[in-house]
């Protein structure tokens, strides 16, 4: 046994190849085959998108997992897609979770037994947790195998993995670690030991099977003088995994008192020093990745928020989100870690209700036919950098087979995406804000192709409106000819249009009050000067009411 192991090993010492023909080389629930090494570093545009802190809250207390970069990197392939979006309706199924939430503790109960066995002090000690953990691992295998032979899934990944495990628990290795288990556990159900304590001396002996019961005894002697209900005295003793010096040399009297059973525990943990399939441990790793979308995407239907699973598009065809939401945005609101049910019950009509300060709104995105550059206009603080956000994001999410809060989605599969939102002087760069955003958007230009999404949120805002606009023209000219999409927030209305291929969204106001945002956009041409002309009605600040009210 390695005393010093830390993790669940991945590898069986009784398998020295690869296994027999018929098993699959590589089993996952998340990839066909094997991707590599993830993303290690955040994608550029996660920050701008606000996608770093919806995963950070996503993932949140399943750390040991790693997940992190399983949500850098975007899948390409409709089949990737469509592998991961069958695993989800399985988990939707009526018993599904369930089953994989108990594999998942009696995995995290085996690795807790591991980590026991790693650190505790006392060899005896460590190898009857190695011994726990071994069983613990088989009944995680068995009875999730088991489960998945009664729900039978649908999706390809579960059936994939369910053939490993029947394959893998048909095979000498898996079969010699249960049954060398329950050899070893009818041994030590044998070891049967006494105490005799004399003041600060105590003596360990084999128990006599035949030797009665002095605890029996004394409590039916006493039994006769019991009248009515009593009052219990006993104190509940704290019981920690180390063992103190005492209890190790008992232990080490009953090792010398037993020999041959606790050699077959000692053969054990040599014997089965790594018994972690790497199949079975790395689907108890990537399940986690669906639980945690799971438990996510539930809240937010708690909330009242539509669910759906996108299609992928083709890059010709129509991209469109039906009443979606910023998806970070939706994730802060409903804090459910901190709210009662009852307000929980109510969260829905809060996030809706017209006159809340705080509320979620959903909007629409549709481009078809030859239709590429979506120009957001209107009045700030209308949430036009919010829609921009939810663009992005469900491109992002959709393209990593996730179900997303909006009632229906339909998007390609973007190459690249690439975002530049507004950012403060760096006062180390000796460059000025307007270098900074050509320099971004030149690297933006560079690498961008037709099936790319890009996100322009208020550039050259540091310069004129006249020279802010050449730029931007030559700029979205320039994208346009790319043929990819783009989603422009700007305050030039003049850049909405500019061609067949340019869609024009405005953020309204209510008519009746201009002055409040209803944080809801419409496809329309752009019409800024319609905004200022309410608020100046409003305040009675038109041409006329000024003309008239210095005549009078």
């Amino acid at each position: 046994m390695s005393a010093t192991s830390q993790a669940p090993p991945t590898r069986r010492p009784d398998v020295a190849e690869a296994g027999p023909p018929h098993r699959p080389a590589y089993v996952s629930v998340l990839f066909r085959d094997d991707p590599g090494e993830l993303p290690a570093a955040i994608p550029a545009y996660f920050t701008d998108l606000n996608l770093d802190q919806l995963v950070a809250s996503v993932l949140g207390g399943r750390d040991e997992y790693d997940l992190a970069p399983v949500f850098r990197a975007r899948l390409t392939d409709a089949a990737d897609v469509g592998l991961r979006q069958a695993v989800f309706r399985d988990l939707d199924r009526p018993g599904f979770e369930p089953v994989i939430r108990r594999f998942a503790d009696r995995m995290t109960a085996m690795r807790g037994a591991l980590t026991s066995s790693a650190n505790l002090r006392h060899l005896v000690q460590r190898r009857m947790w190695w011994l726990a953990a071994a069983d613990r691992y088989g009944a995680a295998v068995t009875g999730l195998l088991e489960s998945l032979d009664d729900l039978e899934p649908r999706s390809a990944a579960l059936r994939g993995l369910a053939d490993h495990l029947r394959t893998y628990r048909s095979e000498p290795g898996f079969g010699t670690l249960q049954t060398d288990a329950a050899r070893v556990h009818e041994a030590l159900d044998q070891v049967r030991y006494r105490l005799q304590i004399y003041g600060d001396r105590v003596q360990v002996g084999r128990a006599d099977p035949a030797e009665d019961d002095y605890a029996a005894d004394v409590s039916a002697t006493f039994e006769r003088f019991r009248q009515g209900a009593t009052s219990s005295y006993r104190v509940k003793l704290t019981s920690y995994p180390e063992m103190n010096h005492v209890e190790e040399e008992i232990a080490d009297r009953v090792v010398l008192l037993f020999p041959r059973e606790f050699a077959a525990l000692a053969e054990f943990c040599t014997r089965h020093d790594a018994f972690v399939d790497d199949a079975v441990a790395r689907f108890d790793r990537e399940i986690q990745w669906y639980l945690a979308w799971s438990e996510f995407t539930g809240r937010l239907q708690e909330a009242g928020l539509p669910r759906c699973y996108p299609d992928v598009v083709g890059p010709e065809e129509e991209a469109r989100i039906d009443v979606g939401y910023d998806v970070a945005l939706a994730d802060r609101m409903t804090l459910a870690d901190r709210m009662t049910l009852a307000d929980r019950m109510t969260l829905a009509d809060r996030m809706t209700r017209e006159k809340s300060p705080h509320r979620l709104v959903g909007n629409d995105l549709a481009l078809t036919g030859t239709e590429r550059v979506l120009v957001v206009t209107g009045p700030n603080q209308g949430g036009k950098t919010t829609y921009a956000r939810m663009v992005g994001q469900f491109h992002h999410l959709a393209a990593l087979g996730l179900p997303l809060p909006a009632e229906r989605v339909g998007l390609p599969l973007p190459d690249l995406i690439a975002t530049h939102f507004e950012r403060g002087e760096n006062l180390r760069d000796l460059t000025g804000k307007l270098d900074d955003d050509l320099v971004r958007i030149h690297a933006m230009l560079d690498g961008a192709t037709e099936r790319s999404l890009l996100i322009l949120n208020e550039i050259f805002t540091s310069t004129t409106a006249d020279d802010a606009l050449w730029l931007s023209v030559r700029v979205l000219d320039r994208l346009r000819a790319i043929g990819c999409r783009v989603v422009c927030v700007t305050f030039l209305d003049e850049l909405a249009s500019r061609g067949d291929d340019t869609v024009s969204m405005v953020a309204e106001v209510d008519p009746d009050d201009p002055s409040r945002r209803t944080l809801r956009l419409t496809r329309r041409a752009a019409d800024g000067r319609a905004y200022a002309a309410a608020v100046a009605a409003r305040y009675r600040l038109t041409a006329d009411e000024l003309v008239r009210r210095l005549r009078s």
